[in-house]
């Protein structure tokens, strides 16, 4: 079978060619359109549910909401293990199902069972976390204006808001991302402060205050009014602010300055209308928030507008934009310039994580991001002076692992190339090898598109070029050597049958190397787990590019030798083979004639490696890959303050950007 496919190529060229050239194309098209990775996925299906219950212990937690979801997630298929924490208002489980359990189907079933879960605390709703061990593709952070002082001119409530409602909505619409997660900054509340004393001197309770504020703060609608041929929708506005958000026409202006002064004013308006805010009424005269907060009221005839309008000078008391509790903040160095050593400090920014849905494809997924990024940095679509700056994105690591695979693979060719031309002295010998090698990869291209699988750095970084295109040196080679050589018996063949001739001598011996070099991949092929999910593709793209590698060497390196070899004439061997072959022999004679020395001399240095060498290697498996990233923790005591822990991290970041770390 292998013969006759060497004779139809070499009777059929012009049909071989053809071939090479479409597995040109398809390998091209292939390579421009697989999905690449920095690695493989080495998890199996995991699903987290995360429940919140504000202000309850630990231990509420645990009794309350952990075990009867620990019980309701019980039993499902394919559930390997389950893992739960319980902290402070917080419950969060990990299930572990098996490695041949897709992820779609364990988050569906975990989707049924939480249905079915009863005895949860009011208010308590469990969900489905979406983040994945390699989900997260882009950071970035807000990059706001500042003042001529050199103080921010938005507050942290306003990046933080940006963030939440405007800037989080649009990259979950974008293909492939399933959520983003931001940190830092501050979420805005507004705060009444209510004077003990002034409640008691109205009788006013707190019952009272929040159903009267309640009751102030939400819309009602009424009937139709028909007006000629026309109806009209009657409605009350009672939403403080009138339901709209100031953000909306703060984004459409000019200046920050502009922007940050509308908001503020927006926000001291809305201060002034929970003043405003009747609570009881005692002798016909209403009783409003304003008279019941620290600090007394704030409103006075003094303080009308000629139109009547009610306006109030600004207060760090009563009612005031405050924020909600901080669990944490988020602080940004970055060095400016390598060669002194400069570094930008910013103790506070607003940033984010972009996370990626599991199975998605990283690269168009990423290339979608900066899309949208780019399409958010057109003015009128952000607050007036804020930027997206990004500090982390995983293009940069797959370009990593691209340049890892184009250098494995020009290194290869030219070492090849450099040692046929070093032991036969033919350039067209080494250009016929030379051309296999890429193809042979992109062959393997082309299987791993057309199997809907990724390329990463241990899929393809990991291939060793030197074996693949073995099939085809060895039959190069020979072929040259058969006529250059010009043996007596084949001295009358023609260039075709001469290089028949050479092929029939190896052809049997090389198509059972490579099977023994595929078979010898069966036990990756068996592997199960993570270490099958790492080297499980790595040996399907081998065995591949040895099967791709193989089909060239039987028909395109004859049809090329059939074309490059034309009117060669018979040549000896270069001086460098004939003292290679001449020491060989010398050595060959000496282990010959002293064969006990020899088997004892090797098997000593097979001893000697075994008990020295051999356990002090190191046991790392995986190729490397360094971002030059360096992922630093400092652990506190649990119960540490937020503001404990400032100086000691203000301490640790000036540590680190001192110049010896710079590089």
């Amino acid at each position: 079978m292998v013969r006759k496919l060497i004779e139809w190529s070499l009777d059929s060229p012009l049909i071989i060619l053809c071939i090479a050239l479409g597995l040109i194309g398809v390998g091209f098209y292939s390579y421009r359109h697989i999905n690449v990775e920095a690695y493989p996925d080495p998890a199996p299906a995991i699903v987290e549910v995360v429940a919140q219950w504000p202000g309850a212990s630990a231990e509420e937690v645990e009794r309350l909401v952990t075990v009867p979801l620990e019980i309701g997630l019980a039993g499902m298929p394919g559930l390997k293990t389950t893992h739960s924490r319980s902290l402070f208002g917080l419950s969060h489980l990990r299930c572990i199902f098996l490695y041949d359990l897709p992820y779609v189907e364990a988050r569906q079933e975990v989707i049924n069972r939480l249905q079915f879960v009863s005895g949860l605390p009011t208010g308590v709703t469990p969900t489905i976390s979406p983040a994945s061990p390699i989900g997260e593709i882009y950071r970035y952070q807000l990059k706001a204006k500042k003042n001529a002082l050199g103080e921010d001119i938005y507050t942290l409530n306003d990046l933080k808001a940006l963030q939440d409602w405007l800037l989080e909505r649009e990259f979950r619409r974008v293909p492939g991302i399933i959520d983003v997660t931001s940190f830092g900054g501050t979420v805005k509340r507004y705060e009444i402060q209510p004077d003990p004393e002034r409640l008691k001197t109205y009788g006013i309770t707190l019952a009272m205050l929040s159903n009267a504020l309640s009751n102030s703060n939400y819309n009602v609608g009424g009937d139709f009014l028909p007006q000629g041929r026309m109806s009209k929708v009657v409605r009350s506005i009672g939403v403080i602010g009138g339901g709209k958000d100031p953000m909306e026409k703060a984004i459409g202006m000019k200046t920050a300055e502009e922007a940050a002064a509308y908001l503020r004013a927006e926000e001291q308006r809305r201060c002034n209308e929970i003043r405003n805010i009747p609570i009881i009424s005692v002798n016909e005269k209403p009783i409003m928030i304003d008279h019941i907060v620290v600090g007394g009221p704030r409103f006075a005839e003094d303080f009308r507008k000629p139109n009547g309008e009610i306006v109030s000078p600004s207060s760090s008391e009563g009612v005031v934009v405050s924020n909600q509790t901080r669990l944490g903040r988020v602080s940004f160095d970055r060095c400016t310039d390598l060669e002194t050593g400069t570094w930008s400090h910013e103790d506070e920014k607003v940033q984010a994580i972009i996370l990626m849905r599991k199975g998605e494809q990283s690269m168009p997924t990423i290339h979608a991001v900066k899309a949208k990024v780019k399409e958010l940095s057109v003015p009128g679509r952000l607050l007036p002076g804020v930027e997206i700056l990004p500090y982390y994105d995983r293009e940069g690591l797959v370009d990593l692992t691209t340049h890892t695979v184009q250098e494995n693979l020009l290194v290869g060719i030219a070492l090849v190339v450099m040692i046929l031309i070093m032991f036969i002295s033919n350039v067209r010998t080494a250009l016929i090898v030379a051309i296999n090698m890429p193809l042979a990869l992109l062959f393997a291209f082309s299987v791993l598109y057309f199997r809907g699988k990724s390329a990463n750095l241990l899929s393809i970084g990991a291939v060793d070029f030197g074996i693949i295109v073995d099939s085809t040196v060895i039959m190069a080679e020979n072929i040259y050597r058969k006529i250059a050589s010009k043996e007596e018996h084949h001295e009358d063949l023609s260039l075709k049958d001469c290089i028949l001739a050479a092929t029939r001598e190896i052809d049997k011996a090389l198509f059972f190397s490579t099977a023994i070099m595929v078979v010898a991949f069966i036990p990756l092929f068996t592997m199960q787990g993570a270490e099958g999910q790492l080297f499980g593709p790595m040996a399907q793209t081998y065995a591949a590019s040895l099967i791709g590698a193989l089909f060239l060497a039987m028909t395109l390196t004859p049809v090329l030798c059939l074309y490059f070899f034309k009117g060669m004439k018979p040549t000896s061997e270069n001086f460098f083979v004939k003292f290679m072959k001449n020491r060989y022999l010398w050595q060959l004679g000496i282990c010959l004639r002293h064969p006990k020395a020899t088997v004892g001399i090797m098997c000593a240095l097979m001893v000697i490696t075994v008990l020295w060498p051999l356990p002090r290697i190191g046991r790392e498996f995986m190729p490397e890959l360094e971002e030059g990233n360096l992922w630093v923790r400092a652990i506190f005591p649990p119960h540490v303050n937020l503001d404990a822990v400032k100086d000691p991290v203000k301490k640790f970041r000036d540590i680190v950007s001192q110049s010896e770390y710079t590089i």
